[in-house]
């Protein structure tokens, strides 16, 4: 099983110096969040787990940052897991990530799937695929300082319940998965799961998308079923 990173462990433990409101565009999936400023200045978004959807969401969230660490893959999705963190009322158990710097939404930026480099668009689509993420939106990925490519917002997956097909796997489904992607993807298999079930404590979810990771493998294409 793979060893959390130090980022990793200082985003679960260093102390929450500062905390307030979450100011960003209008509409996200997630209603509840805030801005958390980590001793040392690093700011992190924390979406607040305040109902049983929610709490599923910030699984969803950590579980994606997990699966695609395991995969080798993290310059995609910011560092995030689990802890609880301040608020207004008290303690509340979060999911809690690193902001990207000076990001972009391809809304905000008129960009679509297609502007996408292949090689980070089949790697979006391989996580998506994975996840069952049916949220992929155009508000939902972007550029990082205008320069790479940024994932964001994973509470909408097969973790949370609330499953589908993102427009990056159906641009990219049965592409054929070369011997890198298929070496991440065994890496994924043999080290990343463990990982995954330690997290989420939730066999059945786990065990479906090792199971699309050896669908993956067996056929060596981006297959996934819903």
């Amino acid at each position: 099983m793979e060893e959390p990173t130090s980022l990793e462990h200082y985003l679960r433990t260093a102390e929450i110096d500062l905390f307030g409101d979450f100011e960003a565009a209008e509409g996200g999936g997630h209603p509840s969040k805030e801005l958390v400023v980590l001793r040392g200045g690093i700011g992190a978004l924390a979406k607040l787990a305040l109902s049983d959807p929610e709490r599923r969401q910030c699984r969803s969230e950590a579980g994606a940052y997990v699966v695609a660490h395991a995969l080798g893959w993290d310059d995609l999705i910011p560092v995030t897991v689990l802890r609880a963190v301040p608020t207004r009322e008290g303690q509340v158990d979060a999911s809690v990530q690193i902001l990207w710097p000076a990001f972009a939404t391809a809304a905000e930026l008129g960009l679509d799937e297609a502007t996408v480099p292949g090689d980070d668009a089949l790697r979006t689509a391989l996580i998506d695929g994975l996840l069952l993420n049916s949220d992929r939106h155009s508000g939902n990925w972007g550029l990082v300082a205008g320069a790479r490519l940024g994932l964001i917002d994973h509470g909408h997956t097969a973790i949370s319940g609330l499953g589908g097909i993102s427009g990056f796997y159906e641009q990219w489904r049965g592409h054929p998965l070369d011997d890198e992607h298929r070496g991440r993807l065994e890496s994924f298999v043999g080290h990343g799961v463990g990982r995954l079930q330690e997290l989420l404590d939730d066999e059945g979810v786990v065990r479906s998308i090792a199971e699309r990771a050896s669908s993956m493998l067996a056929a060596s294409a981006l297959v996934a079923d819903a």
